[in-house]
């Protein structure tokens, strides 16, 4: 399905697309999708794709102090800073918490909430902490864009 959606914004004469991806189930299936994109159109066309909790870590140890998990605290704080309506603290329960664990794959996981170490990812829901947060996010992913899209532009003549 994303093959084909993004065949025919190539086709409308998008030449580079962006995808902010928020969730890690779709990154394989975006990467090999991105892959075989790429062996007919060397060049031509521009596919980035930016996991943009993979590249926080920087803005959750100088907000936070801390790393973060899946619906933990940096997922919480995007939505805390975007959409806080929606985020009940009441309804937080640190004992529905696992920790990752590398070469592990364990379907469901027993938990809603999946830390990467064994460090307190507890969700903070500070809308203040929150918003310098995914100020910070966004301030990463717009260095990201510019130096790839030079670095892109550069290789390939644009």
């Amino acid at each position: 399905l994303i093959e084909s959606i993004l065949v025919n914004f190539f086709e409308m004469g998008f030449s580079r697309i962006v995808i902010i991806n928020g969730h890690g189930g779709n990154t394989d299936a975006l990467s090999a999708v991105a892959k075989e994109m790429i062996k007919s159109d060397r060049g031509k066309r521009h596919l980035i794709i930016i996991d943009w909790w993979q590249i926080d870590a920087e803005a959750l140890e100088k907000v936070y102090g801390r790393k973060g998990g899946h619906a933990a605290l940096d997922e919480t704080a995007c939505m805390v800073a975007y959409r806080p309506e929606i985020v009940h603290p009441e309804k937080f329960d640190p004992a529905h918490q696992v920790s990752f664990q590398p070469g592990v794959i364990s379907v469901p996981y027993p938990a809603s909430m999946l830390v990467y170490s064994d460090e307190n990812a507890d969700p903070d829901f500070d809308y203040e902490k929150a918003k310098i947060f995914m100020g910070m996010v966004i301030d990463k992913i717009e260095s990201i864009l510019k130096k790839e899209v030079e670095l892109f532009d550069n290789t390939f003549g644009r």
